[in-house]
Order: C-alpha cells, then structure tokens, then sequence
C-alpha cells in the first residue's frame, strides 16, 4: 500500500501540501510570471509562500512578499523572495516610492492585482494630493 511508512500526521501533512502547493502555483500560473517577471504576492500563509516557491520555479527575477510576520519573512525569503513589504494598502505603495521605485514599477508588478486603482493612488501620492 502506498500509506505503509508513513504516520498519520505525514499523511495528514501530505493531504494539506497537495492543497496549498497547488493553489499557490495555480496563483503564479495563472498570473502569466514567466522568466525575468518582478511579482508581488500578497500574503505569506501556506497559498502565500507556496506561490512565492511557485514564482521562483517559473523565472522570476524579483518577488516582493507582502508579509507581516518575522518567521514568515524569513521562509519567503528562504523560498527565493528577494524584497519584503510589511506595510499595506496605501502604507505599501507609499514605502515603494520613498524608495524611489516609480509608478511603472509599481504598476506593473502589481498588474495582476487591481493595477487600474494602484496606477490611480500612485499619480495622487506623487502629485501631493494625497498624503
């Protein structure tokens, strides 16, 4: 039988890999990240991490984890992220361009995700008027 050697929990652990594994790299897959794409995963739970180990696998050059959590941190930067965004929302897209990043950037490696109102909050920021 393919169970002889394993405990209950290793079988549980499996069953809930073959869950989250899948949906994090379905997520990269059907984002399109494809060889020298920057990505942007929101959230650093099991889909979360698993999409950033997904991300790395298909070529990303650069993958920013939206990850509040220290120890989460360190996996997805263990897992191939290369930058880390603790903060959210508004908070997130300001820390970017005080890092000098601009809105194409920023665009673009939020695209997947709402890129429309992202565009629309960076042109505010720069232009002063939103703070």
């Amino acid at each position: 039988m393919p169970t002889d050697g394993f405990t209950d929990a290793q079988l549980a652990s499996f069953t809930a890999l073959s869950d989250v594994m899948c949906t994090g790299y379905h997520a990269a897959v059907s984002a399109g990240v494809k060889q020298g794409d920057t990505v942007a995963v929101v959230g650093d739970g099991a889909v979360g991490l698993s999409a950033v180990l997904a991300a790395k696998l298909l070529g990303a050059s650069r993958i920013i984890a939206l990850s509040r959590h220290a120890d989460r941190q360190a996996l997805a930067k263990e897992f191939g992220a290369t930058d880390i965004v603790a903060e959210r929302g508004d908070d997130a897209v300001r820390a970017r361009i005080k890092e000098g990043k601009t809105r194409r950037e920023i665009v673009r490696c939020l695209k997947r995700y709402a890129a429309r109102e992202v565009f629309h909050l960076v042109r505010q920021l720069q232009s002063g008027t939103r703070s």
